[in-house]
């Protein structure tokens, strides 16, 4: 058995054909019933991708003839029908060709996305930590400098002054700077494990150690650290705005504003515990039925996003997910064009859509001076009125092997499917088609011609080469 492949282009035109119903097909099984089994499933799978690839092989040439010639509304009927099965199959191979040669970074977006996921908690606790962190150390500072106060003028609480030296209140504002400090350093210890963790992330990872990551991030977010800190501050926060302190067994009372108002601060910075994910995510098979549905779903969200911002095109398809399947989207319409484009030619070379070279064999010379002769024939005597075709055959002309060809192809009616105008004597070309008469009455050096109805122009068009181009009774250009 002989492939169908001619030259270089037809080798390209089978690799794209080839290529592209092998990606559908694979692709396809996703949607085939489960219960099927495998075999069965890859099988109708590509017995359907193979139907496909036909629509698209025939459909396509045959838009572009019948578009070529004039019938807009059969030939637009056609370009739907061709445009329906090409962005399907481009869809579908698209999965395919992501899964067959970008494996490996569509496992390590999916990584990053889920590691992402998982420690989303413990970037809010960061984000807090340090706030909170900045805010004991400010506090500290607070303290410090109202303990000095309370040595130099014994007046750190409003409207109290319990004389210049360092008492009993003095000592506390001091012992409020060592434990802010001492919480400022519990914070900073949070932080080195939120680190520690972010590392371990990034070396490997499997179902098992994704759980322990997320146990220990909503772990962190529920530190004893934090509540430690939001029960020191507001006890301590109380304490300023009127409860008063117990010192030595009696109550001091020191009114603060300036002392609240930071408490406040680092009671709003704690982070809260994390109430979104109660469950580990884990990490997908990536097979062809997770890579159909995430690449899917990223093209109909870029689709979205750029019809509802056409101007942001390049951050959208540079943003994840999408960016990890728009190559191939590109790469599985560049297969379908070479389809679309070769299929074309060929058909405009005379060959059928899966037609081999045994069935066309490259014209001799006479061949295609014969060809020349076939057109001259369909360029110069078919002429089109409304719906329908009509044969002119040149009467006493000068071009007599164009008039000879004519003729020649008039005794041909059954063959041709032609029949007799209603009037079968010659008629004068300015009667018939005024404003083309100048043009045909050029060519041929005739007045008069015959006129023959064409039943079927496609089928007259077909079988004129094998009356004119293969037979030995006329005259080739």
């Amino acid at each position: 058995m002989k492939l169908p492949i001619q030259n270089k282009t037809d080798t390209l035109y089978w690799f794209a054909m080839t290529w592209s119903f092998g990606t559908t097909g694979y692709a396809l099984q996703n949607y085939m019933p489960v219960d099927w089994g495998q075999e069965l499933r890859l099988g109708a799978a590509l017995g359907l991708s193979a139907f496909i690839q036909t629509i698209i092989g025939v459909t396509w040439p045959e838009a572009a003839r019948k578009t070529g010639r004039g019938n807009l509304i059969a030939g637009t009927f056609m370009l739907l029908f061709s445009l329906s099965g090409t962005v399907l199959s481009g869809t579908l191979a698209s999965s395919t060709n992501a899964l067959l040669i970008n494996r490996n970074a569509i496992e390590t977006e999916i990584e990053t996305r889920i590691i992402e996921r998982t420690l989303a908690p413990v970037r809010d606790v960061t984000t807090s930590a340090l706030t909170t962190m900045d805010l004991l150390g400010d506090y500290a500072d607070f303290a410090n400098r109202e303990a000095r106060l309370e040595t130099e003028t014994g007046k750190s609480c409003d409207g109290v002054n319990l004389g210049a030296t360092c008492g009993s209140m003095c000592e506390l504002r001091k012992r409020q700077s060592l434990e802010a400090n001492t919480r400022r350093t519990s914070t900073k210890d949070l932080l080195t494990q939120v680190d520690d963790l972010r590392a371990y992330a990034r070396i490997g990872l499997d179902n098992s150690k994704l759980g322990g990551m997320f146990s220990k991030a909503n772990a962190l977010t529920r530190d004893d650290s934090f509540r430690e800190i939001k029960s020191w501050a507001t006890t301590e926060r109380a304490s300023f705005a009127g409860a008063g302190f117990v010192i030595n067994g009696k109550t001091v009372f020191c009114s603060d504003a300036e002392a609240v108002q930071q408490l406040d601060q680092i009671l709003a910075a704690l982070p809260t515990p994390d109430t979104g994910q109660l469950v580990a995510d884990k990490l997908p098979v990536v097979d062809i039925t997770y890579v159909a549905k995430e690449n899917l779903s990223a093209l109909k969200d870029a689709a979205n996003a750029i019809l509802a911002e056409p101007q942001k095109i390049g951050a959208i398809l540079g943003a994840e997910p999408t960016a990890t399947y728009a190559p191939f989207w590109a790469f599985s319409l560049m297969i379908e064009m070479i389809c679309i484009f070769l299929g074309i030619t060929r058909a405009m070379n005379g060959r059928l859509p899966f037609e081999g070279p045994t069935d066309v064999l490259p014209p001799t010379k006479e061949q295609k001076a014969r060809a020349k002769t076939v057109k001259e024939v369909l360029d110069t005597l078919i002429i089109r009125s409304g719906r329908k075709t009509y044969l002119l055959v040149p009467k006493n002309g000068t071009n007599k092997r164009l008039e000879q060809n004519a003729y020649y192809l008039s005794t041909k009616k059954r063959q041709l499917g032609i029949s007799y105008f209603p009037v079968r004597s010659a008629i004068h070309l300015k009667d018939l088609i005024p404003k083309d008469a100048h043009r045909i009455a050029e060519t041929t050096g005739a007045e008069m011609v015959e006129v023959y109805k064409v039943r079927k122009l496609a089928h007259f068009e077909r079988e004129i080469a094998s009356v004119l181009g293969f037979s030995e009774e006329f005259a080739p250009g």
